[in-house]
């Protein structure tokens, strides 16, 4: 027992005038580390006082009672993880978990190759294979829904309540899913997801409808998403009846299923109907489209302004 905490084992071993402790347990109940962030549980922990270090390796388990990233967990209950290796550094405020490393709550599960919490400044980062899953609150408050996550990358901020998915991100929350080579998820006080952000080679799918633009700005509680084409053309197809609209930048209704089209400055927005679907609402209001029936796919090139 001791200002680090207290511990016990079966073998322990002082180094360096008692400034390195050496904890073993290589068979029977595992070496316990308490600290006041939580517990470390492992076959071996080496601590160092004078630096503030805890090294734990071999069947490591850990307990956190303090935050590990508020809006990806609950703030009010404890945290579990595990890895081959995990790291406590006391004056850093710092937790690296390295090799299979995971830490889940209850049905909210993070893994990634590597894990680190900065206890301090409120800031998670994940690297390498990560995976997230997270149970939230409706919008509307009638029950809960997982989101779930897959990136190369995250990095998870409690001041902003913002978690961002970096290369080969996905996510999927309900029916709705977003890939793209960033996504950026807001969350409000209460975990609901508020806004998703995303960016580069940009590709939506929801119920009966897929689309793909350069960047992304969803308005979740809203349920409206404007997908921006960057150079290209954004492009949204209704999977039921084929229709396919083009533009610089669409607006769509997720809830709804409708899309509004906007066209760049000099530039154009483009309408292809199936022979066997109706015009959208926005097709209606154009003058001199062809009349009869189609006898193969049409498109209605509408000027900007209409």
């Amino acid at each position: 027992e001791g200002p680090e905490g207290t511990a016990r084992c079966r073998e322990a071993d002082f180094e360096d005038g008692g400034d390195r402790l050496l904890l073993r347990s290589e068979s029977g109940p595992a070496a316990v580390m308490e600290i006041p962030e939580g517990r470390i549980v492992a076959r071996r922990l080496d601590l160092s006082r004078s630096r503030g270090e805890l090294t734990a390796t071999i069947d490591v388990q850990t307990l956190h009672t303090g935050a590990a990233g508020e809006g990806l967990f609950q703030s009010d209950e404890p945290v579990h993880g595990t890895a081959d290796k995990v790291m406590a550094l006391r004056r850093e405020g710092r937790i690296h978990y390295e090799g299979a490393a995971r830490l889940w709550q209850a049905e909210n599960l993070l893994q990634a190759d590597t894990i680190e919490i900065l206890q301090d400044s409120g800031v998670l980062e994940a690297e390498g294979q990560v995976s997230t899953r997270s149970v939230v609150p409706e919008e509307d408050g009638s029950g809960q829904r997982m989101v779930l996550g897959t990136a190369e990358h995250l990095l998870y901020r409690d001041h902003d309540k913002t978690a961002v998915y970096s290369r080969k991100a996905r996510l999927r929350w309900g029916s709705d899913e977003v890939e793209a080579e960033q996504i950026r998820v807001s969350l409000g006080e209460d975990r609901k997801v508020r806004r998703v952000q995303a960016e580069g080679d940009v590709r939506l799918r929801s119920p009966g409808r897929y689309a793909t633009g350069h960047r992304l700005d969803y308005d979740v509680a809203g349920g409206e998403a404007i997908l921006h084409g960057g150079d290209r053309l954004a492009i949204a197809q209704n999977l039921e009846n084929q229709q396919v609209v083009k533009g610089h930048s669409l607006t769509m209704d997720l809830s709804g299923g409708t899309i509004n089209m906007q066209s760049g400055p000099g530039g154009r927005t483009w309408i292809t109907l199936s022979p066997s679907a109706s015009a959208p609402h926005s097709a209606e209001k154009l003058e001199g489209s062809p009349e009869g029936e189609a006898k193969g796919d049409r498109s209605l090139e509408t000027s900007p302004g209409h």
